[in-house]
């Protein structure tokens, strides 16, 4: 009989577990219809590096930005994503292809630890590009746009 309860409370402890825990969170994915580019407008991609400055104004405890597609450029998949510390620091480069130099620049960002999951950005941000060899961006130049819920 002893065995059987703690059958049972063990029984009970499992279930109890599993129903707290959350339903998984589907994420879909959608990709580029990949026009050439090149054969379209007879330009010869080529690709840049973005080097930021840091804005703790806008940093706050870290800032979290994804580079958003847009003609002349689009974003490589291996580093779209960057993370800026408090301090304005980074230990990596968002890559970009581009058929030539953009003025600016188009990130989703939200403000986030470095430890934070990958979650919802806020809206987004448009930032002036200054070129040498690599792309410069200077975060507190950067203006913010609309946040996502106000586009509806």
């Amino acid at each position: 009989m002893k065995r059987l309860g703690y059958l049972f409370l063990l029984c009970f402890i499992s279930f109890a577990a599993n129903a707290t825990d959350p339903a998984p969170v589907i994420r879909r994915s959608v990709f580029s219809t990949s026009t050439d580019w090149e054969s379209v407008s007879g330009l010869r991609l080529s690709q840049h590096e973005i080097n930021f400055v840091g804005n703790k104004k806008l940093i706050n405890n870290g800032l979290e930005l994804y580079f958003l597609d847009g003609f002349p450029c689009f974003g490589q998949t291996d580093s779209s994503r960057i993370w800026i510390g408090p301090d304005g620091k980074t230990d990596r480069r968002i890559r970009i292809t581009c058929l030539f130099t953009p003025k600016t620049v188009r990130f989703a960002w939200r403000n986030a630890a470095r430890d934070a999951t990958q979650d919802t950005t806020t809206g987004m941000i448009e930032c002036p590009v200054s070129a040498d060899n690599d792309l410069k961006i200077d975060l507190s130049n950067c203006i913010k746009d609309k946040n996502w819920e106000e586009y509806r």
